[in-house]
């Protein structure tokens, strides 16, 4: 049978490109292209699912444990179809260690290799994940190029800092925990963010740390605190992913799919439990600067474009949460001074000063709808503010 379709499918795609379809068969091309792309995911992709004899293609790679280790061969660029000479499994000899035993026939060496990357002596395992920990609290790391170490990479700001906390990530058993806590109870990342004159004529790019430099969060720290803040936050962890509940059709074709929500943000749950298909993420997500998911993103970019401002002030998510903040501020500050009050010190963790005080009255005050609507919309200005997404 699979011999039989791909026939049929190679003569349809044979005949296509001629040019010399009839109305008819066009139609009926048409009406079986559209079956097989809601069904299979397109005419190549079916194609591509069989080999020249119709059987069937791996559909994608997956690792089991063997009963029995065996070496691989080299594959040619990651090519299943182009193997090259077998290797011996072992540990690379680089950076002056000690060479490692030949790993035992029934071994897989896996072990050997975890033990090779924690080795005390190793120069780069340590300095890399605490720069990484680093740039994480910081925002840039004492070697800003994260991802290259080597000789095209940038040197490091403070080495001996670098080699240091490498040393006590180390000793603490590797615990990044442990150094997180170290770092954020230190004085450079305690010390404000205050803009002075002096010192950025001598440091403009603040790789000094005279003060702790403004960040915005990340996408999924925003989308948290919104529903964290409107009293909506499901702490629970979701029952299984989006992609599980698909169901039949392409990951691709989401966006036809009237069950789906146009941001894949359906739920209350963590951003943590979001769906991140590749080629579909969620609105949030997508928009404020989140990994791209096909690459080793070791430090993300940080953007300023207006789909971001759009995006606050015409998502349904982001006017929901709005609305239930709204709610929660007439149940538990019935007047009105007190619900200016505590939506700013919910969303930017102070007091409102005068001339803001004052807008806001004016606001609520002469905006058109009922009280409720009103108030909303206040909300949803204020997490539309710089100062919800920046941390100072």
């Amino acid at each position: 049978e699979l011999k039989a379709q791909e026939e049929k499918g190679q003569a349809m795609r044979a005949t296509m490109q001629t040019g010399k379809l009839s109305r008819e068969d066009f139609n009926d091309a048409l009406r079986e292209a559209l079956r097989i792309y809601w069904t299979q995911g397109g005419l190549e992709g079916a194609l591509a699912r069989v080999d020249d004899e119709g059987q069937p293609l791996a559909l994608c790679m997956g690792v089991t444990e063997a009963a029995v280790p065996v070496n691989s061969p080299v594959y040619g660029r990651g090519d299943l179809k182009n193997p090259g000479p077998e290797q011996p499994r072992g540990v690379p000899a680089l950076f002056g260690l000690p060479a490692a035993p030949a790993v035992a026939a029934e071994a897989s060496g896996r072990l050997m290799l975890a033990q090779w990357l924690t080795d005390p002596r190793h120069p780069l395992t340590a300095r890399v994940m605490a720069n990484r920990i680093w740039t994480h609290l910081f925002g840039a790391g004492l070697v800003r190029t994260v991802d290259d170490f080597g000789g095209t990479g940038e040197p490091p700001s403070h080495p001996e800092l670098l080699d240091l906390l490498a040393r006590r990530l180390i000793d603490g058993g590797w615990s990044v925990k442990a150094l997180i806590r170290e770092l954020v109870l230190a004085r450079p990342y305690r010390q404000s963010s205050t803009f002075r004159e002096a010192a950025f004529v001598k440091d403009p790019d603040n790789r000094l740390l005279w003060r702790m430099p403004p960040r915005r969060v990340d996408a999924e720290v925003l989308r948290d605190s919104m529903l964290a803040i409107s009293g909506e936050l499901d702490r629970t962890p979701r029952p299984g992913s989006l992609a599980a509940e698909v169901g039949t059709h392409s990951v691709a074709i989401l966006g036809f799919q009237k069950d789906v929500p146009t941001d894949l943000d359906g739920s209350l749950h963590r951003s943590v439990y979001l769906p991140v298909f590749r080629e579909n993420l969620p609105d949030v997500l997508a928009l404020f600067d989140f990994a791209e998911p096909s690459l080793v993103v070791g430090q993300r970019d940080e953007t300023n474009v207006p789909p971001q401002a759009l995006y606050l002030m015409n998502s349904p998510f982001v006017t929901a949460r709005a609305q239930a903040l709204a709610e929660r501020l007439l149940q538990q500050a019935p007047q009105r001074e007190a619900q200016i009050t505590q939506a700013f010190q919910l969303c930017f963790q102070r007091d409102p000063d005068a001339a803001e005080r004052e807008l806001a009255r004016d606001f609520l005050a002469t905006a058109s709808g009922s009280p409720t609507a009103a108030l909303a919309q206040f909300c949803q200005s204020l997490f539309a503010a710089p100062e919800f997404r920046i941390t100072y």
